[in-house]
């Protein structure tokens, strides 16, 4: 049992070990920012949306994969505990966006509600294929 939490814990911190140092770095690289204000006034561009989503979907499939490979038993079980959880969080997010209205917009927090689930199922398809 503990080992089944910690392989949902394990992959959901991946993503954000991945996610956030990205997120950090594009935006330094392709929007100009330097501290946290920067970051929240800033004015997203297409590209930089899409290189958003990108690494995005890349951090969930490796949380997946990481998800299932943790797992003893019934790796595509956790693999949706993991994309189930990432869904709760994203609505939730979601919902905490449509207060702040966001830069990026209303589309992509929506987005991410789907693409975070679907990305780790990915992952942990292909480890299931795979490993």
């Amino acid at each position: 049992m503990l080992r089944s939490i910690l392989s949902v814990l394990a992959g959901f911190a991946a993503i954000a070990a991945l996610v956030m140092p990205a997120t950090i770095i594009s935006a330094r690289l392709m929007l100009g920012t330097r501290s946290r204000e920067d970051m929240m006034k800033m004015k997203p561009t297409p590209a930089y949306t899409a290189v958003s989503l990108v690494f995005s979907a890349i951090a969930g499939v490796f949380g997946g994969w990481l998800t299932a490979r943790i797992a003893d038993h019934a790796p595509m079980r956790h693999v949706f505990g993991l994309a189930g959880f990432m869904f709760v969080m994203g609505l939730f997010s979601f919902a905490q966006n449509l207060k702040m209205k966001t830069a990026q917009g209303r589309w992509y927090g929506g987005t991410l509600v789907v693409l975070g689930p679907a990305s780790a199922i990915l992952g942990g398809w292909l480890c299931a294929a795979c490993c």
